[in-house]
């Protein structure tokens, strides 16, 4: 299988990450879209490879959004009406000469071939000597505009000779929760927002809509920081959207954009001409001038152009509200992906007599219900420390924390085996003792993790729930390296950390090893690295397997379920988005519905992991959670 598999793609280059493997042969089971024809045939098709070509863009110009002849559209859907008002078309495009891609592709003038960017490519180009097929696969997964979209243009365009049917107005929804705390967060007061509600359920009323994302298919004549709303019209005065994609948690999750009106001066008649013409349905995000810039769609809520669909706001009456809110935020360093610097800045200025005690941030062994727990001094109240685990909380006196076994400095030693293993437990009053590992194990295991990491016993026998516990996924990089005699270690660089972490490379996982030496052209028959050759070897040699493996585990599948609607709940039951603890929430829950694709732990404070993670569950919990 593993041999036919790599005929089609070189998934072997992806024989490291056993996630992202299963990720992308998901792709070669896509289901394709149906023509609305009464044979309801469905949209996959087989093209000779000189009708696709790979382009050389950036990919913050492109974001997973790729382009398409006009010509070649109408034809893949059929002809007839339906056919020349599609904008956009979400595909999957399988060709063993140029790989595996995914993303969206946006109606495209004055080109003759499928044009595919780098960054929808998931998978590289088959290194096989014998290619499974000399043609592509293109699956047309989705195609835009939607019907909602469709009827709201014989809305807008004057020239519509019919108007919405009364079953779609009728299907109409409301904004929905989520966004209606958004806007709410964002200023908009609570009287106007009923308002336009009320009027929105009519297609007369309605000012906002989900648009599918393109990226500037007119070669950047749109300028930088401006987006192009398919089919809303043109001329007039300057119009201002509000746009944001689900899940939005925070403020940071949405932008006000200028949306264009008139041509630009940078953009040719014929683009001009082309974009106008387009159906109502689509967002056209413009490409920033830096290359290494953050793209629009990556600031709002770290988006893509892949098929990701955005809710798009022009009500005047609404966006003069938020953009008063909004003008004081910090958008982009707060929509940067994994950046909890914007909340860590807030709650700085909040707290900034208090941030300066050093007792705050400590571990404190709490006794809840008779069961042991690992507390956190979240603040003051006046003279005195609030400690927190979960919604409990305990209110603690100066010296109460300093006692002789109050507070757990650190773990500095460690002895015996099986059930006599003892640790040595510094105490904040300077004293130390020795305690049973697996209490300690029980009421602090970051504490003991880091000592497990400090001093190379992840893998020893009884520590390797350290390791998983840490979980490598963390690491970004590593830095650099170094020999202490026989021992090879690396400086590896967490999640979060703006200095790296000197530890035992063989606890860093192979992939991201062997990124390591890919990149610094390290021979790894150097004594040092002749082990990682053996391991690279196995782990690219049993992909299937590992990826295999990973597909059917359904009891961790099971759990990261449960996980993700666990932070989903703890983020809706608090209804005001600007809560920190919302924020908190929001952030952890977009990050688990990606970690669930590409690996790694979800960022959230001590303090608040017992709402999500209970007593009884914490165990399973660990697999997806890091405290910040």
């Amino acid at each position: 299988v593993q041999k036919e598999l790599n005929e089609i793609a070189n998934f072997s280059e992806l024989g490291l990450n056993p996630g992202k493997l299963a990720s992308r042969l998901e792709l070669l089971v896509s289901m394709a879209a149906r023509a609305p024809t009464s044979d309801r045939r469905p949209y996959m098709f087989e093209l000779p490879t000189s009708l696709i070509e790979a382009v050389d863009l950036p990919d913050n110009q492109t974001e997973g959004c790729g382009f398409i002849p006009s010509a070649l559209l109408e034809e893949l859907l059929g002809g007839g009406n339906e056919a020349k008002n599609a904008l956009a078309v979400q595909v999957r495009v399988i060709c063993p000469k140029l790989g595996i891609f995914k993303g969206e592709l946006v109606r495209t003038a004055g080109i003759e071939k499928i044009q595919l960017p780098a960054s929808m490519m998931k998978v590289g180009k088959s290194t096989a000597k014998k290619k499974s097929f000399k043609t592509a696969f293109v699956v047309l997964k989705s195609v835009s505009p939607s019907m909602n979209n469709k009827m709201m243009e014989r809305q807008l365009n004057p020239h519509s000779m019919k108007g919405p049917t009364k079953s779609s107005e009728r299907d109409l929804r409301d904004l929905g929760v989520m966004v209606t705390k958004m806007l709410l967060g964002c200023g908009v007061p609570g009287d106007k927002l009923e308002s336009y509600i009320e009027r929105s359920r009519s297609f007369d009323g309605r000012k906002h809509a989900y648009l599918t994302g393109v990226c500037d298919c007119t070669q950047g004549g749109l300028p930088p920081g401006t987006v192009f709303i398919t089919g809303l019209g043109v001329g007039g005065c300057e119009r201002k959207v509000f746009i944001t994609r689900s899940p939005c948690t925070e403020r940071h999750d949405a932008k006000i954009l200028r949306a264009i009106t008139e041509k630009p001066e940078s953009m040719t008649d014929e683009n001009w001409d082309h974009i106008c013409s387009l159906s109502f349905g689509a967002v056209m995000f413009s490409s920033p001038s830096d290359e290494s810039a953050v793209s629009l769609p990556e600031s709002i809520n770290n988006s893509d152009l892949d098929g990701d669909l955005f809710f798009c706001l022009w009500e005047p009456t609404l966006i003069d509200h938020v953009e008063l809110t909004l003008r004081d935020d910090d958008v982009e360093a707060g929509a940067i992906k994994g950046d909890e610097g914007a909340v860590a800045a807030e709650e700085e200025e909040c707290e900034e007599d208090d941030n300066s005690d050093e007792l705050l941030g400590v571990h404190v062994p709490l006794r809840i219900d008779g069961n042991a727990c690992d507390g956190i001094v979240t603040g003051k109240e006046g003279e005195k420390y609030v400690v927190e685990f979960g919604d409990q909380k305990e209110i603690m006196s100066h010296e109460e924390l300093t006692a002789d076994k109050a507070i757990i400095e650190d773990v500095v030693g460690h002895r015996g085996k099986g059930r006599n293993s003892e640790v040595e437990v510094l105490w904040g009053g300077g004293k130390r003792s020795w305690q049973a590992f697996g209490l300690m194990k029980e009421e602090a295991p970051d504490v003991v993790a880091e000592y497990a990491l400090k001093n190379s016993l992840m893998g020893k026998r009884g520590w390797q729930w350290t390791k998983d516990y840490l979980r490598d996924a963390e690491i970004i990089k590593i830095q650099s390296h170094r020999c202490d005699g026989n021992t090879l270690k690396v400086a590896a660089l967490y999640d979060g950390d703006t200095e790296p972490t000197w530890m035992n490379a063989k606890d860093v996982d192979v992939d991201i090893l062997a990124t390591y030496v890919e990149e610094n052209d390290i021979s790894l028959s150097d004594k040092p690295w002749k082990w990682l050759e053996k391991s690279i070897r196995k782990a690219r040699k049993g992909w299937f397997a590992a990826a295999q493996e990973r597909v059917s585990d359904v009891k961790r599948m099971a759990e990261y379920s449960r996980f993700v609607e666990s932070l989903h709940r703890a983020h809706k039951k608090r209804g005001d988005i600007t809560d920190q603890r919302s924020v908190y929430f929001g952030r952890a829950y977009k990050q688990a519905l990606d970690i669930g694709k590409h690996g790694g732990r979800v960022s959230l404070p001590s303090a608040l992991r017992a709402e999500v993670a209970p007593r009884r569950k914490a165990a399973y919990y660990d697999k997806f959670l890091k405290d910040v």
